[in-house]
């Protein structure tokens, strides 16, 4: 079997039981049974469960990286050097967190732990992670709104993912349960609309 394949099984079958189960009660014996694979593969490819953690959430974490930089950048040539709208820039880093897991029931949750377990190794690696990407929005930001401290931007991007990463688990269900008769309220394109309308609201607000 290829090594590509097999460890491509390995973080599937590590996703899915992560997401199900959290990473605290996954046992590697689990993982192994659901990957088809003996406990050396693990061992070979990633090392130990935290490390495959972290694979399993690197993976998502750089699709969605790659593409807001791809956005911001497409925004910041169309301003031709002009400050970018504040809504504008939500669009750049909520669309590709929406596109990449919107129908994934099991990414969110993983991503969701860091902050649900208190998994500070999960917390310090996705702060690694997204760093760069992180401090070039936190500029453009303070770019559009140079009369708000970095302090208030830095919290305000806290609450900014903290609604993204419920909206990418929950899909409005709550709301939808109360209005049934509202079909919008799990359709994607009219979730996204309403969340970055919101956020916009949140950074720009003084």
């Amino acid at each position: 079997m290829p090594e590509s394949n097999t460890r491509e099984r390995i973080l599937s079958a590590a996703q899915n039981l992560f997401a199900k189960q959290g990473f605290s009660i996954t046992t590697l014996r689990q993982i192994t049974d659901k990957a088809d694979v003996n406990l050396a593969a693990v061992n070979y490819h990633f090392g130990s469960k935290e490390q495959l953690l972290l694979a399993v959430a690197g993976r998502s974490i750089d699709r969605i990286n790659k593409q807001r930089m791809v956005m911001l950048d497409c925004a910041e040539q169309n301003a031709n050097g002009a400050a970018l709208e504040i809504k504008e820039i939500a669009r750049c880093f909520l669309i590709p967190a929406i596109n990449d897991l919107f129908e994934d029931d099991e990414m969110p949750c993983i991503l969701s732990q860091a902050h649900n377990d208190q998994n500070t190794l999960l917390q310090e690696f996705i702060a690694e992670r997204v760093k760069e990407v992180a401090q070039r929005f936190i500029a453009v930001i303070q770019k559009s709104l140079p009369h708000i401290s970095l302090e208030v931007i830095l919290a305000r991007g806290e609450f900014m993912v903290g609604a993204l990463l419920h909206t990418l688990q929950s899909h409005n269900k709550f709301s939808a349960k109360l209005a049934p008769n509202q079909p919008n309220l799990q359709e994607r394109s009219f979730i996204t609309e309403q969340l970055v309308t919101f956020c916009t609201a949140g950074l720009s607000h003084e």
